[in-house]
């Protein structure tokens, strides 16, 4: 397809960067040429740019190319009540400006967290005059992850900023964005649903398993913030203690780091778990490839979808490769979530377990859960085509393509 316009997507991470943040925007910047785009790319780091149409912007306060801004930004953060970035932010800004001279961008597109980046997108379409569409990764209002760290509470003006000023606003689970819906009626129509998903390339990778009873259950990530396996632990000490366990019969893995917050509230409970077999914790940064066959070889999953303070509007990124195996997903999560609803929808064995329902309800789930077998069970049509992150692509493209148009005719006027 020949390329017609070009995009501006500003992200702190693009692969091969390895956080999580870069998986979105290595989607967006792989699948949106195929819809007639081409990408150009502000993503952080310190060195320059190894790969062709990426610009690698640090985070140091003062430093080149925006150092008054990115110092007032520094000021700014040391009294708003989160860490979004300001300063790098300032210079992302500042870089996007200086390309925007000489690279005609139709769009500029922004994801995040971190929320500034929003703020140099929006900033940018005030002086370029370009459409700027806000991609929300995590909610923002309400967002259980948010920690406090500064004076002043701002989350609302900064979304109500967002709202009023970005030609779109993309949300990643139906929950966020109908909340976001009714927070900002006025823009409404201008919000938007794109999940997060999976690559096409990755259905049908799995390890050999078999199809007998469920063996090992695996959950690979970071346990912080709230996700909290103890309701599962408890429960896992209850069926033992009544004779319904046997001791080895079943194996949860935990691979990955464990906040030292998090440890401290299930660290009582996990060295009598792991004597008798039921618990195997490896707590360590897991590496990509080891995390792979980790999961891919268990014959089951655990998802945990909990934060301090019990709501949720988003959507595990793992949940998507754990459907992909097509073996049975134990997830904690809460009623209604999106979590239990892409589950009940996904075609493979699952069973929820809600960490607020009384022990003798999570006792019984979670023993219906063990009786499942380890089988596959190929993921539902529904799951396959929703979640195809080329798909997904496809609508960013339809979302930039109609921004664009209505500036243009805006601009005809």
């Amino acid at each position: 397809m020949e390329v017609t316009r070009r995009i501006l997507l500003l992200t702190p991470a693009i692969p091969p960067d390895s956080i999580t943040a870069a998986t979105r925007a290595g989607r967006i910047w792989r699948y949106l040429p195929k819809y007639g785009f081409e990408v150009d790319v502000i993503a952080e780091g310190e060195t320059p740019a190894s790969v062709p149409g990426v610009w690698r912007v640090g985070r140091r306060p003062g430093a080149a190319p925006a150092p008054l801004l990115s110092r007032f930004a520094y000021l700014v953060k040391r009294v708003v009540s989160h860490d979004d970035q300001l300063p790098w932010a300032a210079q992302v800004y500042a870089t996007a400006a200086r390309l925007a001279q000489s690279r005609r961008y139709d769009a500029v597109l922004s994801t995040a967290p971190p929320m500034g980046v929003h703020l140099s997108a929006l900033l940018l379409k005030r002086r370029r005059g370009i459409p700027a569409v806000c991609d929300f990764r995590d909610p923002l209002v309400g967002n259980p992850f948010r920690e406090l760290m500064g004076y002043v509470h701002y989350d609302g003006w900064l979304e109500s900023f967002i709202a009023r000023n970005a030609d779109a606003v993309i949300c990643n689970t139906d929950a966020a964005r109908d909340e976001f819906r009714r927070r900002h009626p006025r823009q409404a129509q201008d919000c938007h649903l794109v999940w997060n998903g999976f690559e096409p390339e990755e259905r049908g990778a799995r390890d050999a398993g078999g199809a007998g009873p469920i063996r090992v259950v695996a959950h690979v990530g970071t346990l912080y913030g709230g996700r909290d396996p103890s309701s599962l632990l408890l429960s896992l000490r209850r069926l033992a203690s009544a004779g319904r366990l046997r001791p080895g019969s079943v194996t949860f893995r935990i691979a990955g780091p464990i906040l030292a917050e998090m440890q401290s509230r299930f660290g009582a409970l996990s060295g009598p778990l792991a004597r008798q077999g039921f618990l195997e914790i490896d707590n360590r940064e897991i590496p990509r490839q080891e995390a792979l066959h980790i999961a891919r070889s268990a014959d089951a999953s655990l998802i945990i979808d909990t934060n301090g303070r019990q709501v949720s509007l988003q959507v595990p990124a793992k949940l998507f490769t754990s459907i992909l195996l097509g073996r049975p997903v134990l997830a904690l999560t809460y009623e209604g979530s999106p979590t239990q609803s892409v589950l009940n929808r996904s075609g493979v064995p699952c069973r929820c377990i809600d960490p607020r329902w009384e022990p003798d309800r999570i006792d019984a789930e979670l023993d219906a859960f063990l009786r499942l077998s380890s089988h596959f069970s190929p993921p539902s049509e529904w799951f396959l085509e929703t979640f195809n992150g080329e798909r997904q692509v496809g609508e960013v493209a339809r979302i930039l393509d109609g921004c664009i148009r209505r500036a243009a005719a805006g601009r005809s006027r």
